[in-house]
């Protein structure tokens, strides 16, 4: 009876006929519109991650610190320490002008002794803190550089909940990292960002978005479909340090305004 029933089966096996086989594997119309679908978004992804990288920058800076200080068991110093001046954080930027205008937050600059500035294709320049407003987090810089791509700025007052976005930067120190996700709200007010460090933000108007952004993408952009940047990454929720997709950007309607205030006046006039 085994018997019977094991070549039973092999028989109505084969007597599938092929055709019939490769028509269950086939996508059908609706899977195929999918499908491209998809590959439409990935290729929209594709051409914004390419024309913005040249315009992302990684921001690194370096404070004064005082190492090889020597101490007894009792804490007490026994060979005093020797300054030195040594990489103490970094974060993004993104170049707004040909001529070098670098948009960042304030807290990846603030108190820095030196900070240095490298493009996607390698290069590395000093650069200048024309000036920076701790009441919305946002900072210029300028570099002396040839051959700069600058970004565009669109216009963050026609962001809609469920647009979506890329954030572009160097989370963790890893430049020319991008993530896509959507906008959550915009004018987020009263989150209380930077009070735990006494730089509290004081004028709220963020974007919220669930693109992953971490520590090192601070400074860098956030950006439309249409490659233009919407708003200047910024800070993240989290309870264990890491993304939870709750992230916020200071839009360009508040960035450009004060950046244009720092070229024309040298501070910002409100």
């Amino acid at each position: 009876m085994r018997k019977t029933f094991a070549l039973l089966g092999l028989v109505l096996f084969i007597a599938i006929p092929a055709g019939a086989q490769k028509a269950e594997t086939q996508p059908n119309g609706e899977m195929a519109a999918a499908v491209d679908y998809a590959r439409g978004l990935s290729r929209a992804f594709n051409a914004v991650a390419d024309d913005l990288a040249p315009s992302v920058v990684f921001v690194q800076r370096r404070d004064v610190r005082v190492v090889g200080t020597q101490r007894n068991i009792f804490g007490r110093v026994i060979r005093p320490g020797r300054e030195q001046l040594l990489d103490s954080g970094n974060g993004s930027g993104v170049i707004v002008s040909a001529d070098g205008l670098v948009l960042t937050n304030n807290h990846v600059i603030e108190g820095a002794e030196e900070l240095e500035i490298q493009l996607t294709d390698g290069r590395v320049y000093d650069a200048e803190v024309l000036g920076a407003d701790p009441a919305t987090d946002i900072a210029v810089l300028k570099i002396d550089a040839d051959n700069l791509t600058p970004a565009k700025l669109g216009d963050s007052d026609d962001l809609q909940v469920g647009d979506w976005v890329l954030a572009m930067g160097s989370p963790f120190g890893l430049s020319n990292t991008v993530t896509a996700g959507i906008v959550s709200a915009t004018g987020r007010q009263n989150l209380n960002i930077g009070r735990n460090t006494g730089r509290a933000v004081q004028y709220e108007e963020f974007i919220q978005t669930d693109a992953a952004i971490n520590p090192g993408n601070s400074g860098g952009p956030l950006v439309n479909l249409d490659g233009e940047v919407i708003g200047i990454n910024t800070a993240i929720f989290s309870r264990s340090g890491g993304n939870i997709g709750l992230s916020f950007a200071v839009p360009t309607a508040i960035a450009e305004r004060v950046m244009r205030t720092i070229v024309e006046n040298g501070r910002v006039a409100r």
